[in-house]
């Protein structure tokens, strides 16, 4: 949820940090990370307000073999 709030304030600067606390999270497993991180963090937080970004890491992400990683993409 923090990164969803972070990201409201659109500065480039926090972009590196906001996308390095996301690919910590994006191989967990836990089923409370499996349905969040995705929808907010990545969609209503980032994907809104640094576009580019994300698609730039999906791209990176989609050449995982770990099944959590495409889950939350």
């Amino acid at each position: 949820m923090a990164i969803k709030y972070v990201s409201k304030a659109k500065k480039e600067e926090y972009a590196d940090r906001m996308f390095s606390l996301i690919e910590k999270l994006m191989t967990d497993d836990s089923r409370y990370v499996r349905k969040n991180v995705g929808p907010f963090a990545l969609v209503d937080g980032l994907l809104r307000c640094y576009p580019e970004h994300v698609f730039q890491k999906i791209e990176e992400w989609r050449q995982s073999d770990n099944g959590n990683v495409k889950w939350k993409m």
